[in-house]
């Protein structure tokens, strides 16, 4: 009787408490949605911002008073797109064509009296043969694109160009490009062959025909590893350029939370910068496809799939970034049974472990 009633109080504490009884997953699941949607209202907001100040940009270009808009490229500008450095690729673009009745020599020279109003001109700007013009940059009021591989270039930047048409006729165009910064994770939806690695488990026998790697633990749609958890260890998978187990490298708690820390560096953010934004330095060479199992103490194994480092990417199931290549020399350093302080060195001996 007594047992009895210890269920039944058991069973109202947890009625009356919110979410009692209910899954865990679900409520992060919840939580993940309503970030993603206010991700992509960011973003939203972003991209409008920037094309409006491309709009802005190519306003301020003044042209001949005898021109005649059109709605598209004439001549070679059709199969040559305006080249703009601006911080975030692609940018958000507006572009303006104009035909005019002068020599493309002629228009270059009354342009170049009378630039766009408040600009000035960075470096002279031609992407088709035989056209001229000239460049400007300029700084836009919204949040810039964020990745350091860019901090050189500008916000936004503003081409003017010119190409002959034949018959005293010229075409002009004004291309304006602005960064962007979009919040929201860049999604791992490959479709293809996955791997299901746990460090129980150990590695699989190869990666035939992989795309990345499954993970059933929740809470990874806005980071690539647990934010607020610290690994205790992990397990490295290098397969072979033949997609065979080549070795297999256990890290302790030290060597697994430097490399966890290296990967989550990257910016997941849809930042639309190309891969080689991480560039490839002549002292990290390229190296197979890798799996990255990570545990954490009382929760579940979180595993990760890079692909060759220089201009790969590293994902998780959910998102992908780009590899960091300070994570890549981790990893290197790692699987070639490199020593890696005094407690990786006491721990592996130096060494790697062989591939089963």
């Amino acid at each position: 009787m007594r047992w009895h009633t210890l269920l039944a109080a058991a069973g109202f504490i947890c009625l009356g408490v919110a979410g009692c009884g209910a899954p865990r997953t679900t409520g992060i699941a919840e939580r993940e949605k309503v970030e993603a949607v206010r991700l992509a209202h960011i973003a939203a907001s972003n991209q409008a911002a920037a094309l409006s100040e491309a709009a802005h940009l190519v306003g301020l270009v003044n042209v001949p008073g005898d021109v005649v808009p059109v709605p598209h490229a004439l001549g070679l500008f059709a199969h040559n797109p305006p080249e703009l450095a601006v911080a975030s690729q692609p940018a958000a673009q507006v572009v303006h064509y104009w035909r005019v009745t002068m020599s493309s020599s002629d228009v270059y020279t009354w342009l170049s009296g009378h630039p766009p109003r408040g600009l000035q001109v960075t470096q002279p700007a031609s992407s088709a043969p035989g056209t001229e013009g000239d460049e400007y940059d300029a700084t836009v009021p919204h949040p810039p694109q964020t990745n350091p591989s860019y901090a050189m270039l500008p916000d936004a930047a503003l081409v003017v160009e010119v190409e002959p048409l034949g018959a005293g006729s010229s075409e002009i165009r004004a291309a304006a490009g602005a960064a962007w910064f979009n919040p929201s994770p860049m999604p791992d939806n490959s479709k293809g062959r996955r791997l299901i690695v746990s460090l129980a488990g150990g590695c699989p026998a190869d990666d035939r025909g992989v795309v990345g790697v499954s993970n059933p633990r929740a809470g990874l749609v806005t980071s690539l590893l647990p934010p607020a958890e610290k690994p205790s260890r992990a397990l490295l998978c290098l397969f072979s350029w033949h997609s065979r187990l080549l070795r297999r490298v256990l890290l302790p708690g030290t060597a697994a939370s430097q490399l966890a820390t290296a990967l989550s560096s990257a910016p997941i953010q849809q930042t639309d910068v190309p891969l080689q934004s991480y560039g490839c330095p002549a002292q990290l060479p390229p190296v197979p496809n890798t799996v990255v199992v990570f545990g954490y103490p009382g929760s579940a194994d979180v595993a990760t799939w890079l692909q060759p480092m220089c201009n790969g990417m590293t994902s998780n199931g959910f998102v992908m970034t780009a590899t960091p290549n300070s994570a890549g020399r981790l990893i290197q350093r790692y699987e070639a049974g490199l020593p890696v302080g005094a407690r990786l060195r006491a721990d592996l001996g130096g060494r790697s472990v062989p591939g089963r």
